[in-house]
């Protein structure tokens, strides 16, 4: 009787020591039975290749100009009510995820320079991202990057009030499974409402790739091997 609550007892430590492990957030860097947790990477978005794009007229729907060489670009709307998209590049070339490696989170995250105008937040509805690998049109900024038909839409919105002056948005489970890990991907940030035709410059002025590295736009990615 003596060795059959011994037994019973070793079984219930057993399992609960079991549950508590299955429980238990992975650490990165850290090896279990299921999964290799990686450190999470930073790539950050490279001025040489994003920038805006503005609306070649109102109800245009297609790119006129770029602005690839600014620290700041505008996502919002003009004087002359054409709409203001950003490209974003982010390239994770260098970090060597596995192929087999599985997405768990991606989160963007740009940096607030100034509001002008009408705080398109508050008027324009939400700030949606769409992707495409590994760009829109070519590497470099071109006007219709503005309309290319993106490779998956909508995948993630960023919350409306910054944290410490940073926007974040997380993508959804198409986009992280989209996700480039080996080459570059591009987002293409804009509002829902292109523009609400009062004739007044309402943006927001984000930091680009071209800015200082503190400020450029990241892509907080973290992954883990099955």
């Amino acid at each position: 009787m003596k060795s059959s609550k011994v037994e019973i007892v070793l079984l219930v430590v057993v399992l609960v020591v079991t549950v508590a492990a299955n429980q238990a957030p992975l650490a990165y860097g850290a090896k279990t039975e299921f999964a290799y947790w990686y450190p999470p990477i930073y790539p950050k978005s490279a001025g040489t290749f994003d920038g805006s794009v503005l609306e070649l007229s109102e109800n245009a729907n297609v790119g006129g100009s770029v602005n690839a060489t600014g620290a700041v670009i505008k996502i919002g709307d003009d004087v002359a009510k054409r709409q203001s998209v950003a490209i974003l590049h982010f390239n994770t070339a260098s970090y060597s995820i596995p192929p087999t490696a599985v997405i768990a989170s991606a989160v963007i995250k740009i940096r607030r320079q100034a509001i002008g105008g009408i705080n398109p937040f508050l008027s324009f509805g939400a700030l949606n991202v769409d992707m495409r690998k590994p760009y829109f049109g070519t590497s470099a900024l071109t006007p219709s990057d503005f309309q290319v038909t993106a490779g998956r839409a909508v995948v993630a919105t960023f919350a409306r009030t910054p944290v410490n002056g940073w926007y974040k948005a997380k993508l959804n489970a198409t986009g992280r499974i989209y996700l480039n890990k080996r080459g570059p991907t591009q987002f293409r940030l804009y509002f829902k409402l292109g523009d609400n035709n009062n004739a007044v410059a309402d943006f927001v002025g984000i930091y680009s790739g071209n800015a200082a590295s503190a400020l450029r736009p990241v892509l907080e990615i973290e992954y883990y091997v099955p």
